[in-house]
Parts: C-alpha cells; sequence; structure tokens
C-alpha cells in the first residue's frame, strides 16, 4: 500500500470515529493521533504535501493517485462537494488544526457556507498549516487551453498501480472493508475491543420497568437484565451502504458470485473480529443495491459467519445473556432466519458448546410474531405459560397492564400465585422470579385493582415459608419493591404493619434459620435507603402538623437512627424557615435516638444546623453532651454561641458556672445577656463578683446593666442588698443616681430578694420618691413581689 493510500486510509478512520462519537471520544482521539502520526511521518522527508482534484482524478504532489481506492475516491468527493479545489498539509501542522480540517470534511457543504467555506472555518479556529484552495482543476492534454484561454500545465500520466498479489488481495479487501466501517484492523480472530462491558434492559418496549428501589439493583442482582448492543463497548450495527466499491474490488456483478468469488469473500468476512461479524451482520438491510453480488455473497455466508462469532464470543467468556440480545435483533428482520438458526445450532454442537439457546432464541422471535389474542390463548387455555422464558412473561404481563387488560392480568397472577405453594423448587422459581418483575411496577405505573393485596398477602406467606435460600432472595426482592410503592404513596403505618407481621412470622419458627432473619435485617435495612427517607420527608411536608405527628412521627422512630441522621442532612440543605421547623420537629420526636447523629452536626458547616442541633439537645441531651457543646462557645457565629450558652446551662447546670463565667471576660453583648441570664436561672453565688461590677458599671450598656440587676435579683443573695440599694436611688439635681430603667430593675431585684431589710429598703424608697409614674411603678413593684 502506497504511503498516501495508508495516509488516505487513516483520514477516512479518523473522519468516521468522529462522525460516530464525539471528539473527545476515545475512539476519536485514537483516530486522529494515528492519522496525525502518518502525517507527521510523511511531512519529515518533504516541506509540504498537496492533494488537488480534478474532474475524478486526484493528485499528490503532482502525481496521479488511484481513485479506485475506496478511501481516495471518497476524499475526492468530499473535497468537490465542499467547493475546493484541493488542500495543503505544511511541515509542523499540529493534531488540533487535523481535528478542525476533518470536522470541515465531516460538515455538510450548505452549513460549511453558512460558517464563509472551509477557508474560512479553518481561519476561524487558527489553522495556520493547512491551506484548501478555492481554485477548481481541470486536467488538459498537451497544449490545450483552459476556457479562460491560459495554458494549463499538463498532468503525465502516471503508470497504472499494480494489481495485487493474489496472497494480498483478501488482506487488502479485508482492511478496506475495515476502514470504510470506520474500524482500525484488529489482528485475525483477535478481539477488536472487550465484551465484557455493562448491560442494558431488555428490547421489549421497557417490559420489564423499572424498580421501586431508587439505585435501581434489586436484592437478586439484577438478573432480569438482558444483552443488547449496550453489551458490547464498541459494538453497534454496521453502515454497510459504502460496500458498493469493495463488490466491484472483488469482480461481483448483479447475480449470485461464483465459487470462487464466495471463496474469496468468504476469506475476507472470516477474517474478522467477532464484534466486527456482528456488526455486519445486524447491518445487513444496509448493504448496496449493486453490485447485487455482494448482498448475495453475505447473505449466503450468514449462517456460517453468525455461528463463528457465536462461538468465538462464548469461548471468550461471554454469556448467552449478553449475547441473545444483539442475536434476536440481527434475526428479527431475516426471512431465512430458521436456516441461520440451524446453522448456528448444528455449530455449536460441534463445538460442543449449548446449542439450546440458539433454539430458545428462535421460539422467542416465533413467539414475538404471535398476536396478542393468540399469546392468551396459549397462556390460559393451553397452559404454556411456563413454557415461556421470565422476559417473555414479563413482556406479556406489562402488554396486558399497559393495554388495562386487567382481568386477564389478574388470572395470569392467580397462576403465579399459585405456583409458590409448589413442592417444585423450579416450579416456585419461575414464579416468584416474574412476581418479583410484577412487584417493580406496584409504584410506576401501579398494579390493577385487586393486584397488590392477594400478592402482598401470598409474598408474605411465602417469606416465612420458602425453604430454598436462593428463592428466598427473590421474594425480598418483591418485598422490598411493595415495601418501596408504600413509602412513595405515603402509606406508612401499613409500612410498620407488614414488617412487624414477618418479624412476627418468624419468630414462630421451629428451627432457627438465621438466613431468613438476616433476609428481615436486609428488608429493614432497604427502607432506610436515602431515596425512600427523603420521600417520607417530601410526604411529611405536605400535612397538616397534627396529621404530621399522627401519621409521620411513629414511623421516623420505627426507622431509628438512619432517619435521624437523614433528617439532620436535610435539615442542613434546607433553606426554607417553615419546612425547617418541620424537620427540627420531626428530629425532636425521635427523642434520644438523635442523640449520636445531633453530637455530630455539632461540627456541621452550615452554622444553622449547629445551631438547631444545640438547641434540640438542649431539650434532648444530658451533661455527656457537654465535651461537644463547650468549643462552641467559641463559634464564629454569634447565634451558636449563644445558643451554646444555653444548651451548656440546661445540661450541666452548676458545673457549666466556670465556664460561664469564663466567657464575661470577651464576649459580644447579646451573649452577655445570654451569660446572666443563665447564671440567674443556675443562682450562681460564684459569679457575683463580676455580675455585681456589670451591674455598677455606668459605662456598661444600660440593658447589660437591667439584665445584671435581673441576674441578682434571681441569684437572691443577701449580699447584694448594698449594691441593689445604690441602684436604686434617685438622681439627685447635681446627679449621682440612677436613670429609671435602672432603679426600676433594682427595685424588682430587691422584691425578689424579699428579706425584710431589702423589703424595708424598698418601701423606703417609694416612700421618699415624689409623687408621679415612677413611685407608681415602684409600689406596684412592691406591692406585687417578682418571684424569682
Amino acid at each position: 500500500m502506497s504511503d498516501f493510500l495508508q495516509l488516505a486510509q487513516s483520514l477516512a478512520v479518523a473522519l468516521k470515529a468522529l462522525q460516530m462519537y464525539t471528539a473527545h471520544h476515545p475512539r476519536a482521539q485514537e483516530g486522529l493521533a494515528a492519522a496525525h502520526a502518518l502525517l507527521e511521518r510523511r511531512l519529515t522527508q518533504q516541506e509540504r504535501l498537496q492533494f488537488v482534484v480534478s474532474g475524478a482524478k486526484a493528485f499528490v504532489d503532482g502525481q496521479v493517485q488511484d481513485t479506485r481506492s475506496p478511501h481516495v475516491s471518497a476524499l475526492v468527493k468530499l473535497v468537490s462537494e465542499r467547493g475546493i479545489g484541493g488542500f495543503v498539509f505544511e511541515r509542523g501542522v499540529q493534531s488540533d488544526e487535523l481535528l478542525v480540517f476533518l470536522e470541515g470534511l465531516g460538515t455538510k457543504p450548505a452549513k460549511l457556507e453558512e460558517q464563509g467555506g472551509f477557508e474560512g472555518l479553518l481561519r476561524g479556529a487558527g489553522v495556520l498549516r493547512i491551506k484548501v484552495s478555492q481554485t477548481r482543476y481541470q486536467e488538459v492534454t498537451e497544449g490545450e487551453e483552459t476556457a479562460a484561454g491560459d495554458k494549463a500545465p499538463a498532468f503525465s500520466p502516471a503508470p497504472p498501480p499494480p494489481s495485487p498479489s493474489p496472497e494480498n488481495l483478501v488482506k487488502f479487501i479485508r482492511e478496506a472493508l475495515l476502514a470504510s466501517l470506520g474500524r482500525s484492523a484488529p489482528p485475525a480472530g483477535g478481539a477488536g475491543g472487550g465484551l465484557s462491558g455493562g448491560k442494558r434492559g431488555s428490547s421489549d418496549g421497557g417490559a420489564l420497568g423499572g424498580s421501586a428501589r431508587g439505585d435501581g439493583d434489586g436484592f437478586a442482582g439484577g438478573l432480569f437484565d438482558e444483552g443488547g448492543y449496550g453489551a458490547f463497548p464498541g459494538f453497534s450495527p454496521a453502515d454497510l451502504s459504502g460496500l458498493g466499491p469493495l463488490g466491484h474490488e472483488l469482480g461481483l456483478g448483479e447475480g449470485m458470485p461464483t465459487p470462487g468469488q464466495l471463496g474469496t469473500l468468504r476469506q475476507v468476512l472470516m477474517g474478522l473480529a467477532p464484534e466486527v461479524q456482528m456488526g455486519m451482520l445486524a447491518g445487513l438491510s444496509s448493504l448496496p443495491d449493486h453490485p447485487a453480488g455482494l448482498g448475495l455473497g453475505v447473505k449466503a455466508l450468514a449462517g456460517e459467519i453468525l455461528a463463528v462469532a457465536t462461538s468465538t464470543l462464548l469461548s471468550k467468556g461471554i454469556s448467552w445473556p449478553l449475547l441473545r440480545g444483539p442475536i434476536q435483533d440481527i434475526l428479527r428482520p431475516l426471512p431465512d432466519r430458521e436456516r441461520l438458526v440451524r446453522s448456528l445450532s448444528s455449530h455449536l454442537r460441534l463445538a460442543g458448546l449449548d446449542s439450546t439457546q440458539a433454539e430458545a432464541i428462535l421460539r422467542h422471535l416465533e413467539w414475538e410474531e404471535l398476536s396478542l389474542e393468540a399469546k392468551l390463548l396459549k397462556v390460559l387455555e393451553q397452559g404454556h405459560l411456563f413454557e415461556l422464558s421470565l422476559e417473555e412473561r414479563l413482556a406479556l404481563l406489562r402488554e396486558l397492564l399497559d393495554l388495562r387488560r386487567f382481568d386477564e392480568f389478574l388470572r395470569i397472577q392467580d397462576v403465579l400465585l399459585e405456583t409458590l405453594r409448589s413442592d417444585r423448587p423450579g416450579l416456585r422459581l419461575m414464579g416468584i422470579q416474574t412476581l418479583t418483575g410484577v412487584a417493580r411496577w406496584a409504584d410506576d405505573p401501579g398494579l390493577p385493582p385487586g393486584s397488590e393485596g392477594p400478592l402482598t398477602e401470598a409474598l408474605r406467606a411465602h417469606f416465612a415459608w420458602e425453604p430454598d435460600p436462593p428463592i428466598h432472595r427473590w421474594t425480598v426482592e418483591a418485598i422490598d419493591s411493595l415495601l418501596a410503592a408504600l413509602i412513595y404513596r405515603g402509606e406508612l403505618g401499613q409500612v410498620i404493619s407488614e414488617l412487624q407481621d414477618l418479624e412476627g412470622l418468624c419468630a414462630f419458627l421451629e428451627e432457627p434459620q438465621p438466613w431468613r432473619n438476616e433476609a428481615l435485617l436486609r428488608l429493614r435495612a432497604a427502607i432506610a435507603r436515602p431515596d425512600l427517607m427523603d420521600a417520607v420527608i417530601i410526604h411529611a411536608f405536605g400535612l397538616e402538623r397534627d396529621q404530621m405527628i399522627l401519621e409521620v412521627h411513629p414511623y421516623l422512630e420505627f426507622l431509628g437512627e438512619p432517619m435521624a441522621r437523614h433528617l439532620l442532612a436535610r435539615l442542613g440543605a434546607e433553606n426554607d424557615r417553615t419546612r425547617r421547623g418541620r424537620l427540627v420537629e420531626a428530629v425532636r420526636s425521635m427523642g434520644p435516638t438523635s442523640l449520636a447523629p445531633l453530637m455530630d452536626a455539632l461540627t456541621a458547616p452550615a452554622w444553622y444546623l449547629v445551631r438547631n442541633a444545640l438547641t434540640l439537645l438542649s431539650d434532648l441531651g444530658n451533661a455527656g453532651n457537654l465535651p461537644g457543646i463547650l468549643p462552641l462557645l467559641r463559634h464564629p457565629e454569634p447565634r451558636v454561641r449563644r445558643t451554646a450558652i444555653r444548651a451548656l446551662w440546661k445540661l450541666g447546670g452548676p458545673v457549666a458556672e466556670p465556664h460561664l463565667l469564663a466567657q464575661m471576660k470577651d464576649t459580644d453583648a447579646e451573649t452577655m445577656q445570654e451569660i446572666l441570664f443563665a447564671l440567674g436561672q443556675l443562682r450562681s453565688e460564684a459569679g457575683l463578683p463580676q455580675v455585681v461590677e456589670l451591674a455598677q458599671d455606668k459605662r456598661v450598656l444600660e440593658r447589660i446593666r437591667v439584665q445584671a440587676l435581673d441576674t441578682l435579683g434571681h441569684i437572691a443573695s443577701p449580699k447584694c442588698l448594698p449594691v441593689l440599694q445604690d441602684c436604686l436611688r434617685r438622681k439627685g439635681f447635681f446627679g449621682g443616681g440612677e436613670p429609671q430603667p435602672i432603679r426600676l430593675a433594682a427595685a424588682k431585684a430587691l422584691a425578689a430578694l424579699g428579706t425584710p431589710d431589702a423589703l424595708a429598703a424598698l418601701r423606703k424608697a417609694v416612700e421618699a420618691e415624689p409623687k408621679g409614674e415612677e413611685r407608681e411603678a415602684m409600689r406596684r413593684v412592691l406591692d406585687r413581689p417578682v418571684q424569682p
């Protein structure tokens, strides 16, 4: 293969990858890197590479190219359609410049014109080392002139390219085929890309539905998944419409290929990787009409290709569940699929592999083609329900559900429920697997009237009775789906009742069965998934307060600590104050269960979550929580500091005094008021000196002094009498007394002190007070002593 043919093939592969994937996809990046590497290698030998199109011919650096090559002819077509006469690559061209150039080739001409043409596209992207020519070249013979009268340079005819030797013909065509499909050529029989990727759902239009579990992964390990194209990284139905030139390369005409041509075609196709073979078979409908011999030959070999590809993939460890979907999609549109299945079965038997799977695929396709009425006749009248696969049973039930054919749905469900009492494990397994799929629809789209009750009752009994743990796991999965549906509907009391019934049934077992109790624990854990706890919270937000207390709070307590933690996490993220209040109330309703989550919340970044946790700890906690509260006395948010002080004295009592007194040395006014209130509630004798100092210091804010006098009244120590008398003094003509708010606070403190000396001092002050509003206020205090 010539250097430029290699480059043209590499450019075609890179362009195809860009069209199939995004520019950032690994396959697109790989194709671009390979093309850029070839181009750089070519440009190390020359300063520039020029490609010119003249009519249907192409020239590279003045040398005519063989346009029978599909890559060269495709490049000629792309260049001509985009209104340019050619292009030049210069030494030093960058990978990102080549990417812009390839994207230009892949852009439709009309859209390219909207962007200012190819030249405008390159200029706008800052491409410096790739140039395009707007001149359209014509090939003229020696001495002829163009329409403009200028003599065009003559092109010396290049010798025709040598025909490939017979031993290289197969390899040449295979490489061209792979390039046309947009793939790098793997070694013959190579993997060409792994097949151990993920799964996808059934191709029956969603017949299997989704689980009510938010994570989509059931206890039974996702065994409802079916293989499909998504299971094969890099494998998808191939577009074969561009293979016409390859057919001509093989010398094929409009009739059936000769035995020799068919042998060559077989060599080409059998040497492909199995993923490519499967992709080709899936794309048979896109084969070109001409030459017709190509389509006839490929279809004649289809059975052999399918057999070889399938057995190769099975030998690599790819399972039938992954292969089943792609093979069904290949066979579904083919009128002679029975022939292909016979060939596949025979090949598998000879290879010592399971051939029944191929026959099951054919039966499935035949089942698909039956009308709904014919299917119901087989299932309900002829008893063929368990001759169907799990996928087929669920697809039928889902079709009946979607069409609201509830009577037939319930009749089939009754048959399934009856199997749970069978003494045949295989029959019970088929029944419970199907019922587990049905249970997944309980939330969405919902089951028919009269379905969920009998299903729940049968599953409850089966949970307690089923002796086989592998079968029992399906029962757990089904019950989990039904419980999730109840939670989403807000039927929380029913969830508690169902789980308690299961616990009761397990308690009456004659012999202890740890695996059954473990299953019960898994169900308890499953309802504490975040998505289901969120559903409970959303339901609670929509209820009136009394209704929430009645319906939701018992369920929160039933879930326990996981629910408390989730409530606090939501509290930290909730911006609506009303909802935050509901969440705080919900945590409070859980009592001591919420203590450990509340302590953890004290380190949360959201200050309001910390404050709410402190408020709740004040009501629910004990002195053992003090070590977590003390650091918050220095929290940067004042509202947190004040709430921490309140929690400290409520939980610690006298133990809190030294910490409160230490905070008085340097704090803000609002926090100081909170400390004074706490010292008063604790009747702190130890705090008297600092409180007295605040009460007497006229430099202190008046409201702080008033709060200090109130605290002295609560402490009610006789030692306070001189201070209170001094603060009660009336302001004289020359000053020296106290303002009215201070005097009134001192009067209240004397009344609270309540000793004979204190009351006598208060009475004397009232009698000496001139008539007026202040005297009446003080008299009211005297007549109704304030109780500390």
